[in-house]
């Protein structure tokens, strides 16, 4: 897995950003790496904030009840914006309507893939679905 270093200083980004996971404060990060800016964490919180947008997909909204989900295509992460591009209503949240259609265009012979092209979905979510209605059996 490749590393994020800051600048020159040889510090990975990942170790700055478990530090503040631990709860040690940016002054207590700087005195375990001299070579650190504050402005140093800073960034390193930005990058992870911005791999975060782009690749992950967060539902709820307090920490108990918080859900990640990665997006992967061939073995490796996928902007949400690339995904989105292809299935524009990726990572939405379902309504009954749409479950109600996605039902009926199953029941009327359409095959996953079709089903996923009309209601702008991913094959993946749309098997997901429709196993969950218990219409597929797992493959």
């Amino acid at each position: 897995m490749a590393e994020i270093v800051i600048r020159d200083t040889e510090v990975k980004v990942t170790d700055v950003l478990r530090m503040i996971g631990d709860g040690f404060t940016y002054g207590q990060i700087v005195d375990k790496y001299p070579k650190l800016a504050i402005a140093d964490i800073m960034m390193s919180a930005k990058v992870a904030e911005e791999i975060i947008g782009s690749m992950v997909k967060i539902r709820g909204n307090n920490l108990s009840n918080l859900q990640m989900e990665f997006v992967f295509k061939n073995g490796r992460f996928q902007s949400l914006e690339e995904l989105q591009e292809k299935h524009p209503r990726a990572f939405e949240k379902w309504n009954t309507a749409e479950d109600n259609n996605l039902v009926s265009l199953y029941k009327s012979g359409k095959t996953v893939k079709e089903i996923a092209t009309i209601l702008q979905r991913s094959i993946g979510s749309i098997r997901a679905r429709l196993l969950k209605f218990g219409l597929i059996e797992a493959s």
